[in-house]
């Protein structure tokens, strides 16, 4: 069965810039730019530290270990450089979902988490006795 905005292309057009002029309030009622989206946080870039796939140490040789090595400095900047972006992204797209949100549902999604995060804590240290 379609939804009623896969069978209207004029309203799923509509609705897309509601959504965005919405976002755009929240993002001016919070005091930052709507052109320059949300603020985030600045992932932090790790050390490359080099590690053999899963069961390679059973096989390899000393020299094909260094082979190996070599191999993933060279590809390491450009996974990381990606593994950052990822992230941005990811924060860059919470923040725009969370500004959909009224006031009292971001107070009512904090609560959420903080209960999710006590169960969490109380199931650790059950498993830690």
């Amino acid at each position: 069965m379609k939804r009623w905005y896969h069978q209207k292309p004029l309203l799923r057009i509509v609705l897309v810039v509601l959504t965005g002029a919405a976002v755009g309030v929240e993002l001016r009622a919070a005091g930052q730019d709507p052109a320059q989206g949300p603020a985030v946080a600045v992932p932090q870039v790790r050390q490359f530290r080099p590690r053999l796939p899963n069961y390679y140490s059973q096989v390899v040789n000393p020299k094909q270990r260094a082979a190996i090595y070599v191999i993933q400095r060279v590809y390491w900047p450009k996974i990381e450089a990606l593994r950052v972006q990822m992230e941005t992204l990811s924060q860059e797209r919470d923040q725009r979902i969370e500004a959909v949100l009224t006031p009292p549902q971001r107070t009512k999604i904090a609560a959420l988490r903080a209960a999710a995060k006590a169960k969490r804590e109380q199931k650790r240290r059950g498993a830690k006795r």
